[in-house]
């Protein structure tokens, strides 16, 4: 299985199985007539997925003052329905499942909430609804909503094109935004300006929106605090790649602002290019960096140190060179 998250792991028999499980659970519980009486107010079970899709049941663990350890899609915990000693619930973070293995509770994120709440099943949805933006994932689903192009490639809905092009929009129309933006990291105005003209940074919702051919990650600027709004991680600015032959790869999007923000690109032969963070090498980096000067500039940290030497196995067969440098900048661990 091809994943664009690293510490993804491919889910042994029994955990496929504990997935099917929720699955047919999942679709028991909607087939009841809470559901049906539900559909008016969550336009159905699709709207029900999307919420799914979009919450972590990690974070819903955490605010309910459990401590989640683990890092992957697994995780682990006391389970939250017996006394529990021994951390004997295990979480998955991509299927929103879980299932302790010492009482036998199993069950999905809506499951929880109702058992945890004695809610029913429309009552749990709009609860998790109203919790939303203290429960939103900050890594998108694997297979979230969009649609695959030839090959697996993610495209996104119309509907995420135009949300991105209006972030986009609403940065590069406002200088007070793009200073709002620059001030704190003492970059120019108008460097961030021409990123939302070229369609790769903007706001919404109040925040910083990172703008991706695949999705759109947002930040609570300048605070460090992120979530992917819709899509998948990729490269940010991906597409200057192709007419570079000088490639900069920054680990994280800041890092990027403000090499940029140098004029490293005032050469033509450059391109400034990010990952999400260290932990994330999407599919189909080495295919785009095939052939380029690639310079690595990842944090003097375990994870920078450790996506450096992965980085450097996986493009030094295939770059016509790879070196890298120690930027250093006080908060660009994305």
């Amino acid at each position: 299985m091809t994943t664009d998250i690293e510490e993804w792991q491919e889910p042994t028999d029994l955990e496929t199985q504990l997935e099917n499980e929720a699955d047919l659970e999942l679709d028991a519980v909607e087939s009841t007539d809470d559901v049906s009486a539900s559909n008016s107010s969550f336009q159905g079970k699709s709207k029900a997925k999307d919420l799914k899709e979009r919450i972590s049941f990690v974070r819903l663990l955490e605010r309910d003052g459990v401590a989640v350890s683990g890092a992957g899609p697994w995780r682990k915990c006391l389970c939250p329905f017996h006394a529990d000693n021994n951390p004997s619930f295990s979480v998955n973070e991509e299927t929103n499942w879980g299932k302790c293995w010492s009482c036998d509770w199993k069950g999905d994120i809506y499951t929880y909430e109702m058992e945890k709440r004695n809610l029913g099943f429309s009552d749990a949805l709009a609860s998790l609804e109203k919790k939303e933006k203290y429960i939103k994932r900050t890594e998108p689903r694997k297979g979230t909503s969009g649609t695959p192009r030839p090959g697996g490639e993610y495209q996104l809905t119309p509907e995420q094109v135009k949300t991105r092009q209006q972030a986009a929009k609403r940065l590069a129309e406002s200088i007070d935004l793009c200073t709002r933006v620059a001030d704190p990291r003492k970059w120019s105005p108008k460097t961030i300006q021409k990123l939302a003209e070229e369609g790769v940074l903007g706001w919404d919702q109040g925040a910083l929106a990172f703008l991706y051919e695949t999705g759109m990650k947002l930040r609570n600027w300048p605070h460090r605090q992120f979530q992917w709004e819709f899509g998948k991680p990729s490269v940010w600015r991906r597409q200057r790649i192709a007419s570079a032959t000088e490639v900069v790869l920054c680990e994280g999007e800041t890092d990027a602002i403000s090499l940029i923000d140098k004029g490293i690109e005032d050469d033509p032969a450059f391109a400034v290019v990010a990952l999400p963070s260290a932990t994330t090498i999407p599919a189909g980096l080495v295919e785009l960096l095939r052939g380029k000067h690639v310079t690595l500039c990842m944090d003097n940290d375990e994870a920078g140190e450790k996506a450096l030497h992965k980085l450097n196995a996986m493009l030094e067969p295939v770059c016509a060179s790879v070196s890298t440098i120690n930027y250093g900048e006080e908060d660009s661990h994305e």
